[in-house]
């Protein structure tokens, strides 16, 4: 690695990257030991690390073990030394230290996945009566669904450090985190799964594919590298995955063919109005990432609750206030179905 400038390596907080990386865990993983010992002895591992990154920290490159996903296949997961993972948490917590907070509860996503579904009905035409007909009679007539094939690994050094440099100005500290990757990488692209650093990179790589998509004039709605665009007709959708596959081709991404779907908006209300987070969740189950908490973002969130479609129909009301009969007899034709 590159040796760090004396100016900018007295503005990163070794000492408490230290301890914030020893409290991180790595989901996956069983935590490595000897992280109490670094804790108590921060102070003085600040300091040997100081004077490792002022000549220029000799790297160590990462090892790759293959766990298994909690739905189906491996997903791989990277093993950094001690100076590594500090000096990589160090140096990003500097060059985002304006950036907000990263939100990726499962609360946080299942606000994602109700955003299309809650901007089809705001658009709905309005009406005295709830019925299934106020419900359903909206414009939006599609959800695309897609996310990016093997996100993590694809991201482009160089695309990523002009992100950061057009976001921060930061260019030290950029090529700094550049040599960094690229040593322990051995490649020009990629970033570790499963650590902190690279959940808030990712999210500036990722911010800019969304940017494009909305410059587009689409109605976007994003999570991580998971994407909703709610569209009018079936050739909206087309052109939106269009849009999408050509920006994503220019960050060196491209989009799941297995995740890509077009249902219908009926459809889509019906797959996920009524999910809820589950009211107790495991305390290790909250240590791990979002996207690991609820596997392919079903585990760790409740069943789809039919019942919440059938409530609101029995709770439409005339404009005499009595319940509208005709939309209860015709629940059980459409459980029927």
């Amino acid at each position: 690695m590159i040796p760090i400038p004396a100016d900018l390596l007295k503005r990163l907080r070794l000492e408490q990257a230290i301890k914030d990386e020893a409290d991180s865990w790595q989901s996956l993983l069983p935590q490595p030991p000897g992280w109490d010992q670094a804790i108590s002895q921060s102070k003085a591992l600040a300091q040997w690390l100081h004077g490792q990154l002022l000549a220029g920290l000799p790297c160590t490159s990462e090892v790759v073990n293959s766990a298994w996903k909690a739905s189906h296949g491996v997903r791989p997961v990277p093993i950094w030394g001690f100076a590594e993972r500090v000096t990589y948490r160090a140096i990003v917590d500097f060059i985002l230290r304006n950036e907000l907070p990263l939100d990726r509860t499962a609360e946080a996503y299942l606000a994602f996945i109700s955003g299309p579904a809650k901007y089809g009905q705001s658009l709905a035409p309005k009406t005295k009566t709830t019925s299934i007909a106020s419900i359903f009679n909206s414009p939006v007539k599609y959800i695309v669904q897609a996310d990016i094939t093997a996100f993590y690994e694809c991201i482009d050094h160089g695309v990523l450090a002009k992100e950061l440099l057009t976001r921060t100005g930061d260019f030290a500290a950029i090529q700094c985190l550049m040599s960094l990757l690229s040593e322990v990488k051995g490649r020009e692209f990629g970033l570790p799964q499963l650590l902190e650093p690279s959940d808030r990179l990712s999210e500036i790589y990722i911010d800019t594919l969304e940017r494009d998509l909305l410059r587009r004039g689409w109605a976007v709605w994003r999570f991580n590298d998971d994407f909703r665009i709610a569209v009018l007709d079936f050739a909206g959708a087309l052109a939106a995955l269009e849009d999408m596959s050509s920006s994503a081709r220019e960050l060196g991404l491209t989009l799941s063919e297995m995740k890509t779907t077009t249902p219908r908006y009926s459809t889509y209300l019906f797959n996920y109005f009524g999910l809820q987070v589950d009211s107790v969740v495991p305390e290790d189950l909250k240590l791990q990432q979002a996207e690991d908490a609820v596997g392919d973002y079903t585990e760790g969130v409740g069943e789809t609750d039919p019942t919440w479609a059938v409530n609101l129909i029995v709770a439409a009301k005339t404009p005499d206030g009595k319940g509208d009969q005709r939309s209860e007899e015709g629940i059980e034709v459409i459980s029927a179905k």
